[in-house]
């Protein structure tokens, strides 16, 4: 995933240099967000699936666009019974849609069957002084449980368009 995440840095960087910018004028809110899952008792950083990312530099438009295997970590938070479960999108501006899949089972990292909707409620927090997103629900976990989570978002920059991003987390109960 790191040499993934390198090619995409490497990729924007360049498109940004040949396009007449400077990687300097590319502001916090212009990048994909980071999502942290919060269990409570524990933490996950979200594994990035996919984003469609553009905004203006100062000069052109720049369009970032990452595509992941879409495999499921193997790692995962712990979730206690009856906790919460938080997901945190460090982007000031609120999501105009969010959607969150819920599998039970995966094979080979991949997930099996469509998935379940889950119901959600989104919040704003404030996170080290920055306004964050916060979506909020107690799931029903009886052992381990994938998430993917689709944010999007309007570019407010000159390029218009929409900015999307993707992540899965992988939460497990206590044995």
């Amino acid at each position: 995933m790191i040499r993934g995440r390198r090619v995409v840095a490497a990729a924007t960087f360049l498109v940004t240099l040949l396009a007449g910018g400077s990687p300097a004028a590319v502001a916090h809110d212009h990048r994909v967000p980071k999502a942290v899952l919060f269990t409570g008792s524990d933490r996950q950083v979200g594994r990035e699936a996919g984003s469609t990312w553009i905004w203006w530099d100062g000069h052109y438009c720049v369009n970032q666009i990452s595509d992941a295997a879409g495999i499921f970590q193997k790692d995962s938070a712990l979730l206690k019974p009856e906790a919460k479960i938080r997901i945190r999108l460090a982007k000031a501006q609120r999501p105009e849609q969010l959607e969150i899949r819920a599998w039970r089972r995966v094979h080979d990292g991949r997930a099996v069957g469509a998935g379940s909707p889950v119901d959600y409620v989104l919040k704003t927090h404030l996170h080290r002084g920055r306004k964050v997103w916060v979506a909020s629900f107690t799931p029903d976990v009886r052992s381990d449980y994938f998430l993917k989570v689709d944010g999007f978002w309007p570019d407010h920059s000159r390029c218009g368009g929409m900015q999307s991003a993707s992540w899965q987390f992988h939460v497990r109960a206590p044995q």
